[in-house]
């Protein structure tokens, strides 16, 4: 009796070691990519093209949908393109909204 509890305590410590490392491993990962997301609001606010591309991955696409109703795929060079042109007075003084997490 007394060495299947030792089994059963050894596989448990033997389990639950690989599960706090991937509970260890997903609060890593979320922390760089909270990072990337902040810069490249940042990058937004400061209307700085190079911080915002310096976030997007190699080939990366954007994906909208138009005023007609049809979904548009582009790089994100027009997107960013147009942040850093975008009229600061539209939006000076807009309201952040601070969301839970």
């Amino acid at each position: 009796m007394r060495s299947r509890i030792l089994l059963v305590l050894a596989l448990l410590t033997l389990i639950g070691k690989p599960l706090h490392a991937q509970t260890a491993d997903a609060a890593a990962d979320e922390q760089a990519v909270r990072a990337v997301v902040k810069k490249l609001f940042d990058g937004m606010r400061t209307r700085d093209t190079l911080v915002m591309k310096s976030t997007m991955a190699p080939g990366a696409k954007m994906f909208g949908v138009g005023r007609n109703g049809d979904y548009t795929a582009e790089s994100p060079d027009g997107w960013i393109t147009g942040i850093a042109a975008a009229d600061s007075r539209r939006t000076t003084g807009c309201r952040q909204k601070k969301t839970g997490g």
